[in-house]
């Protein structure tokens, strides 16, 4: 009878920085004001001391593959990974003007009369 065996993956580390790139780094992490930014900055930083992804994970609530992902993107991308990518999706403006503003909560709105388009 042969077992499973499941593989463990390899550690993932940042390569090794110049104090000039570390700097930068602890800039971000103190400066920048986009969640997602902030949260791959941190997780490149605790790479950078030597933490393993799977307890990078654990300490920021991620995942060990979205801890990795960043790590290698960091790797090849370089500063340009830690900016997130927003792209596609759609606007929620005023699409339509055609139509009347209706208010989600009726019942929150007070007595205010809907606006005409």
């Amino acid at each position: 009878m042969e077992l499973a065996s499941t593989a463990r993956q390899p550690e993932v580390f940042v390569h090794e920085l110049e104090p000039e790139q570390a700097h930068r780094l602890v800039k971000i992490t103190r400066s920048t004001r986009d969640r997602v930014r902030l949260r791959r900055a941190v997780v490149v930083l605790a790479s950078v001391q030597g933490r393993p992804a799977s307890e990078i994970a654990v300490m920021y609530a991620a995942t060990e593959n979205s801890a990795r992902e960043v790590i290698h993107a960091f790797n090849d991308q370089g500063f340009a990974a830690l900016d997130p990518k927003w792209s596609g999706g759609l606007w929620f403006g005023r699409q339509r003007p055609h139509l009347p503003y209706r208010p989600c909560h009726p019942e929150r709105s007070g007595n205010r009369p809907l606006r005409e388009a």
